[in-house]
C-alpha cells in the first residue's frame, strides 16, 4: 500500500528528526546493543504533545564511544496508526 503523501483530511502531522541509534537490551548492570535504527523522520499529530522518555536515562554506563539519547514517541509514517513507537532510550555513537 503506497504511503499517503498528502496532508488532506482532518489530521495534520508534525515532523520530528529521529537520530540514528541502537535499541538496547539491559542485562543486570550492563547493556547490549540491539537493532540499529538509521536516522529518519518521525511523525506525530499536530496539536499533540511530543512524548519524550520519562525520567533519567538508564543508570548503566554505556559502551565506550556511545551515549544515551532520548527517542520521542512517533509514527514512522503519517496516517499509519499501527506503527507507533513509544518513547524510549537508545544508544547513539560509533557504528562504523
Amino acid at each position: 500500500m503506497p504511503e499517503e503523501h498528502n496532508h488532506g483530511g482532518s489530521e495534520h502531522w508534525e515532523h520530528v528528526d529521529i537520530p540514528d541509534h541502537y535499541e538496547v537490551v539491559i542485562h543486570g548492570d550492563h547493556v547490549h546493543l540491539g537493532q540499529f535504527e538509521p536516522a529518519h523522520i518521525g511523525y506525530y499529530r499536530q496539536g499533540e504533545v511530543l512524548e519524550q522518555p520519562q525520567g533519567m536515562p538508564p543508570q548503566i554506563h554505556p559502551p565506550e564511544g556511545f551515549h544515551w539519547v532520548g527517542i520521542p514517541g512517533h509514527y514512522d509514517q503519517h496516517g499509519n496508526h499501527t506503527d507507533y513507537e513509544a518513547p524510549h532510550w537508545g544508544l547513539h555513537g560509533q557504528h562504523s
